[in-house]
């Protein structure tokens, strides 16, 4: 996850001011394993005023707090499959 969202700011900072920003995450995975602390990449979607949409098939953890941080609705109910 964290690895994902640096890759994206960089790319999605260079589009400039004016463009919409939005990272869509499609997960299958129970855990996610990162080199650096989750907080540190969270706070870089915010102050970049990222917008992120989370697909998750499996357990939420993480993405939960990012969807608290910019008080976006997650999805009501997970998808079972």
């Amino acid at each position: 996850m964290v690895n994902g969202i640096k890759l994206c700011t960089d790319m999605l900072n260079s589009a400039g001011d004016d463009a919409s920003k939005e990272i869509i995450f499609l997960l299958g995975a129970l855990s996610t394993i990162d080199p650096d602390g989750p907080h540190e990449a969270l706070d870089m979607v915010k102050i970049n005023n990222i917008r992120c949409s989370v697909v998750s098939l499996s357990a939420e953890g993480m993405f939960e707090n990012l969807c608290s941080i910019q008080s976006c609705k997650s999805s009501q109910k997970p998808l079972v499959v």
